[in-house]
């Protein structure tokens, strides 16, 4: 999801504060927002709201544009939707595919 909000906004990853991520949850995609945008709460760029969404908002500071991603299973292949629930057909532009430690 972070990719794709990156790649939406037409920005890379912050090295400084250019990059805001507000974050709606404590689960494991809050660090692989951390990872990848580079937003932090020590730069002052990771704004952390617990109200238990998978949603992430993503605002850049140099071009003023904004998008706010949401995690869903939708248009998962079957199995791969079980550990967060039903995986329920229909088509999603993000797709999901498994890494080992040495490439995908």
């Amino acid at each position: 999801m972070t990719l794709v909000a990156l790649d939406f906004l037409g920005v890379e990853r912050a090295e400084d504060e250019e990059l805001v991520a507000i974050v709606e949850n404590d689960a494991c995609g809050v660090d692989a927002v951390q990872y990848v945008a580079g937003c932090t709460s020590g730069k002052g760029n990771l704004v952390f709201r617990d109200w238990g969404k998978p949603v992430y908002t993503f605002f850049s500071r140099r071009t003023g544009r904004g998008v706010r991603v949401l995690a869903h299973l939708r248009g998962l292949p079957p199995g791969l939707g079980e550990t967060g629930g039903p995986a329920s057909g229909g088509s999603s532009p993000l797709r999901r595919r498994r890494c080992s430690p040495s490439g995908p």
